[in-house]
């Protein structure tokens, strides 16, 4: 899904923040991509979104060589991508609601359609009893997970975290890669720039370490330190929490059902009346013995009238 080819990135007043870069990451994977600052992890997660292209080398996404993308696609491939920032960057004067949901007018999503997935989605980090709350009233465990709702309500096949635990307390932090990693057993690629040593310690997912902008370690199952404890994170929500998740998916289930039975309602109400035009159509055809016919009468100058009653 992911693939760097001898990347490098030089910036003008001559820094070099990536070196020579080579790595793969597979759709459906979670990985790590961690380093001090200024080694380069926000410079590659610049490359993937466009924000920035390679001095050298090649990035590519989804079969797309990204340095050679025409700019009016740019925005359609950040669509496929969802991001979290370390300072949530919500609209101090939009609702939680409303937050999540500019994620999806931007894309042009209908009324309707932000109406069924906002709930859903604020039931799946655990908020939907927020909704009608702004970034001011919540707090920064509260906060990130808007974030989280906001980067998946478009369901992207990527999710780019960069320090996304880096304002929480370690409990809200560990709640939040409990998340993430909820969302990419359901099969979102999911790329976590992080300095949180326990956090990586703890997943034991896949580690891509930049050193000044040298890759020296891309470890299967890989740790930050050599201390590791064996826990399991959990993102916890209430039975409340639960149920009205359900209740939001089996509501959408039915309501695309619902749809769905409309739409072929719909075309088989098409198909009947082509089909009753073309029996119409048929009836009001002359044989060709009927052609025959007129023509002779046409040539012989009968009259129609005593014609038929002849007949």
């Amino acid at each position: 899904m992911i693939e760097f080819r001898n990347t490098e990135k030089v910036y003008p007043n001559g820094a070099k923040a990536l070196k020579d870069v080579n790595f793969k990451i597979e759709s459906g994977e979670f990985v790590f991509c961690i380093g001090e600052s200024g080694a380069g992890k926000s410079t590659l997660i610049r490359l993937i979104t466009c924000e920035e292209k390679p001095t050298k080398g090649t990035v590519i996404l989804d079969n797309f060589e990204l340095s050679r993308l025409q700019k009016r696609l740019i925005p359609t491939l950040r669509r496929k991508i969802g991001m979290i920032f370390q300072d949530f960057r919500l609209i101090d004067s939009k609702t939680v609601y409303e937050n999540v949901a500019f994620a999806m007018e931007i894309v042009g999503s209908s009324k309707a359609q932000i109406k069924r997935r906002v709930p859903m989605v604020l039931s799946v980090v655990g908020l939907r009893n927020k909704a009608d709350s702004y970034p001011s009233e919540l707090s920064g465990g509260e906060a990130q997970r808007v974030g989280v709702a906001r980067a998946m309500i478009n369901n992207p096949g990527l999710i780019l975290a960069d320090e996304p635990t880096g304002n929480l307390d370690p409990i809200n932090g560990e709640a939040i890669l409990a998340l993430l990693e909820e969302i990419n057993q359901a099969g979102t690629t999911v790329i976590c720039c992080t300095h949180d040593v326990s956090l990586v310690d703890l997943m034991q997912k896949r580690v891509l370490e930049l050193d000044r902008g040298v890759l020296v370690r891309d470890e299967e199952c890989g740790v930050y330190s050599d201390c590791i404890v064996e826990r399991e994170l959990n993102f916890e929500r209430s039975d409340i929490d639960i149920a009205e998740l359900d209740e939001a998916i089996f509501d959408n289930l039915r309501y695309e059902e619902r749809k769905r039975l409309a739409r072929r309602e719909k075309q088989s109400a098409e198909i009947k009346s082509m089909i009753d035009e073309d029996r119409r159509k048929r009836r009001n055809r002359l044989s060709l013995a009927e052609r025959i016919a007129k023509m002779r009468m046409l040539a012989e100058d009968i009259d129609l009238d005593d014609y038929e009653k002849r007949n």
